[in-house]
């Protein structure tokens, strides 16, 4: 795993064990596979112990990028991982999930974009706090925003972003760095050896602010010269949004007193220049420790689920329903292997009926009438075995229910 990728690796707990992290990684650098190794921490007496390694879970015929980020799965328990594909519009999603209790990793869903070509392998990719949207460098130096559904794992409404002070720009490693702030309402960009914008999302406009104006811009011929230049940038546990700095001379000659500290904006929610970026003002510790460039992938690990929507299916106790719609609608039996019975006295007239599965996905969808005998049988054979979440909807009237397919 010692490559130089801007977002390398991935660490993320057992959708089933507390004690277990999955480390994702690519297997060589803007690898052209992804791979896995579990650290169970309650092993070797508490100190930890790698239980299973480099088990390879995607193998692609061309390179992928150096850009990979997660998310929480709606239900709250399990992973999206993301990563695009450099080729084309699409991206590669991913599920660490459980299957028959075993974790277990599955995919990819290949998810078009609408974004031309990603082009570059180099930069990140960042995701916001919400899980919601996601944000990296398209072709010709844009920056692209896609919206992200937690329950299906799907992107939509693609967006592309130009900061008109840099028209030239056609580089895409120009932008490297980037990072949505906690509310999500703000983006930091870090421009490959230039400065640190913030871009406004709270309208359509998508106003661009300057927050750090690095004098010594980056030159490429300059190779021996000490030039700080901007580079990955990452929220923070506290809220706070981080930035390293690279230097365009080679290790030993760095000047310690850059690479022992890092960036921070303090107040990232804030527009334009009261974010408050300090440079250089955070330190990491003397001797050894430095960073040039890279700063670990963090995610929101605090990431809930999506109350009430049709992927919140954890709590799939019958006991535990809301009392309301436990008392509109009956499923019966529960579980059942080949039918199921819907009985409403309360409902009346036409309703859609949709039946999701755990991971979002609508699997089954057709039409029932209550007005008669206030009953309705529906086939559920073909199902596999498993939790699903039934939605009956007429206009703005939707009832859910959930059951078991045995």
């Amino acid at each position: 795993m010692g490559s130089s990728n801007a977002q390398g690796v991935l660490c993320l707990p057992s959708p089933t064990n507390l004690n277990v992290y999955f480390l994702i990684y690519f297997g060589n650098q803007v690898g052209a596979n992804l791979m896995s190794s579990k650290v169970d921490m309650s092993a070797n007496s508490g100190l930890g112990d790698v239980i299973d390694k480099n088990k390879g879970f995607f193998s692609y015929q061309y390179y992928l990028t150096e850009k990979m980020t997660a998310t929480k799965h709606g239900n709250g328990r399990d992973w999206w991982i993301i990563t695009p594909n450099i080729y084309g519009d699409t991206m590669f999603v991913f599920l660490l999930t459980t299957q028959q209790g075993h974790d277990t990793i599955i995919g990819p869903m290949i998810e078009s974009t609408g974004i031309i070509s990603f082009s570059s392998g180099l930069s990140q990719m960042t995701i916001n706090d919400r899980g919601d949207r996601i944000a990296s460098v398209s072709e010709h130096g844009g920056v692209y925003l896609l919206n992200f559904d937690r329950c299906s794992g799907t992107m939509s409404n693609p967006v592309i972003l130009r900061e008109s002070l840099f028209p030239n720009i056609s580089d895409t490693s120009s932008y490297y760095g980037y990072s949505f702030s906690p509310n999500g309402s703000k983006l930091y960009i870090a421009t490959y050896g230039r400065d640190i914008w913030q871009v406004n999302l709270e309208n359509e406009l998508y106003s661009w602010y300057r927050v750090w104006f690095n004098p010594n811009p980056h030159i490429l011929a300059a190779v021996d010269s000490l030039v700080y230049i901007p580079a990955s940038i990452r929220i923070g546990p506290d809220n706070k949004v981080y930035c390293s700095v690279y230097q365009s001379t080679n290790y030993p000659n760095w000047n310690l007193n850059y690479n022992q500290n890092i960036c921070s904006i303090n107040s990232p929610d804030s527009l334009g220049v009261l974010c408050n970026f300090t440079p250089f003002n955070v330190n990491i510790g003397s001797g050894i420790k430095i960073i040039s460039g890279g700063l670990p992938t963090y995610v929101n690990y605090n990431l809930g689920a999506l109350d009430e929507s049709i992927c919140d299916t954890l709590n799939l106790s019958i006991q535990n329903e809301n009392l309301k719609t436990k008392n509109i609608v009956s499923i019966y039996p529960n579980p059942s292997s080949n039918t199921i019975n819907i009985s409403s006295s309360s409902l009346s007239g036409k309703y859609s009926l949709k039946i999701y599965s755990l991971l979002g996905q609508q699997v089954k969808q057709q039409e029932i009438d209550f007005s008669f005998e206030g009953s309705s049988k529906v086939n559920i054979e073909s199902l596999a075995s498993g939790c699903y979440q039934l939605m009956l909807v007429n206009g703005s009237n939707v009832v859910s229910k959930r059951f078991v397919k045995e």
